[in-house]
């Protein structure tokens, strides 16, 4: 994997979903590419459903889901661990709608996951 130069920044960062979400929301909103997309946004922070306390030891995976629900498109976060479970954590929201729509958040989509890939790699 290629690291971004933020990967440093991660280094030590807090060990927690809210630190692992607010550090990678942080980054999407200081890229030129997201602008646009970022400032569509409704919501952005932690889901009511998100984990207390230290990320798993075990995480192996990050990854986010594209949905569309009634007039909104959301990007829910998740974490993975060897275990198999499964703990959302994070979610962005839109009320407008379109191609456009969708295609801007699958652009945050993708970007998140990446950036968190690099956090948890920096930190577990």
């Amino acid at each position: 994997m290629v690291l971004s130069r933020y990967y440093k920044e991660f280094i030590g960062k807090p060990k927690t979903y809210e630190g692992l979400f607010k550090e990678v929301n942080r980054v999407l909103k200081e890229l030129p590419s997201l602008k646009e997309p970022m400032e569509s946004l409704e919501y952005e922070g932690l889901c009511n459903k998100a984990p207390t306390g230290p990320l798993p030891d075990d995480t192996i995976d990050v990854f986010c889901v594209v949905s569309k629900g009634l007039e909104r498109f959301y990007v829910d976060c998740y974490l993975r661990t060897e275990s198999k479970e499964t703990h959302q954590f994070g979610v962005y929201r839109t009320l407008r709608d379109g191609l456009d729509s969708y295609m801007k958040m699958g652009m945050i989509a993708g970007t998140f996951t990446k950036f968190a890939e690099e956090y948890v790699d920096a930190n577990l």
